[in-house]
């Protein structure tokens, strides 16, 4: 991996922590099953940039060529292809995070099913339109990336695409017009606040019905938005404080419960106490009393909370009491961050603090996973770690939260995190390689 790779990763969890959550962003860092955006930007350099507004006629001959499928719905569906292909004209274009663009298809595709199903019920007469635009799509080189990327969703994912869209259609609006602007709009703001209330019940069902994980982590990233907008005193002064309900959080409910979990995280929690500190690095002897890993130390030698990790680690406790490997990390993870505002010298800001918890995350996985090879940690492990995070988020202070997602693999990590110790501990570095003679002095300029 490339060191530009490795930079635009870093600043894009940086840019993650300094927006404090937004919709949009909330997308970036991985590939996504349901991917919302409710505002294609116009960027600088996209597949439209190269063509003259005389040029651009192709695209509106091929939605022409379109309309012959569906005579009765010509007009409508002629504007539907323009309007998506004009949508299309707005990505970015592709880079090294390819995820990027991928959850846009994603969410055209949607966008487009969504609009058609508005125009034309059939399914029969909508999939003629879609084998269509496909068709017309592999003719235009710059549309070809279209092919086969705009199809039908089948009922039960489309269904939770609603959900998920209508709600960040409310929280969109209650941001913007019970936010923002401060309108009195108590009846208004009131509705849009009971849809979302409503509809994340809708998507619990959906997921109890369906056990779709990926739809699990979208909810969650709901739940985590709607906490942030019922702390806004705006929104308070409109909704008075006692009607704010909390949302149920999205859970498997079909999950075995393990008996005795406060016994389970106590012994977790004795244990901890007696625990040696390790940092897990390729380069000890450069790195050694850096600040970096006395900040990492700092972590490691906050004790497990044991309510915490009966609260938000129960689903990671196994049976077998001698294998609790899982429970105890995600018990150290959300220990630290539900502590991390006290937690001395791990960060002179609270970004700095959140941006050091991430990589001591990271440091932890691999720890105790020992190993730094090119694997990703079990699906089922990172997705309730994730969960548990999410869940320590939403009852923390706004200005509290360190939200971070745990993704990617090992080496990457490695790297991301050899890269941030790199910076903190530049000073400290090049003292540590003189002084054990790793370089000569001459060497170091």
């Amino acid at each position: 991996m490339n060191i530009i790779h490795i930079l635009s990763r870093i600043l894009k969890k940086i840019f993650y922590h300094y927006l404090r959550i937004n919709v949009k962003s909330l997308h970036h860092l991985s590939q996504h099953k349901y991917p919302i955006y409710f505002h294609l930007e116009k960027n600088e350099k996209n597949i439209c940039s190269s063509y003259k507004d005389n040029d651009k006629n192709i695209f509106s001959d091929t939605c022409q060529a379109l309309t012959s499928a569906t005579v009765e719905y010509k007009d409508n569906i002629k504007k539907l292809c323009e309007d998506i292909i004009k949508l299309f004209c707005t990505l970015p274009e592709r880079d090294e995070n390819n995820n990027i663009r991928d959850n846009y298809l994603k969410f055209l595709n949607f966008w487009f099913n969504r609009e058609l199903k508005k125009l034309i019920t059939d399914k029969i007469t909508r999939s003629s339109v879609y084998s269509h635009f496909n068709s017309l799509c592999s003719k235009v080189k710059d549309l070809n990336e279209l092919k086969n990327n705009i199809n039908e969703i089948d009922d039960v994912q489309y269904d939770k695409w609603c959900v998920l869209y209508e709600l960040y259609d409310n929280y969109n609006k209650i941001i913007n017009e019970c936010i923002k602007k401060r309108n009195d709009l108590q009846n208004k703001c009131t509705k849009y606040y009971q849809e979302v209330v409503d509809l994340f019940n809708k998507g619990i069902n959906y997921f109890n019905e369906n056990s779709d994980y990926e739809f699990n982590n979208s909810m969650k990233e709901l739940n985590f938005l709607y906490s942030k907008f019922k702390q806004e005193k705006n929104f308070q002064k409109i909704i008075k404080q006692k009607e704010l309900k909390e949302l149920g959080f999205v859970s498997d409910s079909k999950k075995k419960k393990v008996p005795n979990v406060d016994v389970i995280c106590k012994s977790l929690s004795d244990a901890d106490k007696i625990r040696s500190v390790n940092i897990n690095s390729e380069y000890g002897v450069i790195l050694e009393n850096t600040p970096a890993q006395k900040i990492y130390k700092n972590f490691y030698k906050e004790n497990i909370d044991e309510s915490s990790c009966i609260k938000y680690c129960d689903a990671l406790i196994s049976e077998n009491v001698d294998n609790n490997k899982d429970a105890r990390i995600c018990a150290k993870i959300v220990t630290n961050l539900k502590k991390l505002p006290n937690i001395k010298d791990v960060g002179d800001t609270h970004e700095d603090r959140c941006s050091n918890l991430t990589y001591w995350t990271y440091d932890i996985l691999m720890k105790e996973f020992n190993t730094n090879k090119n694997v990703i940690v079990d699906n089922n492990i990172i997705s309730e770690l994730n969960n548990a995070i999410f869940r320590a988020n939403s009852e923390l202070k706004k200005d509290e939260n360190c939200t971070y997602y745990i993704d990617g693999t090992f080496t990457e990590w490695t790297e991301e995190k050899n890269l941030h110790d790199y910076f903190e501990n530049y000073s400290t570095f090049i003292k540590n390689i003189t002084d054990n003679g790793i370089f000569s002095d001459t060497s170091i300029t």
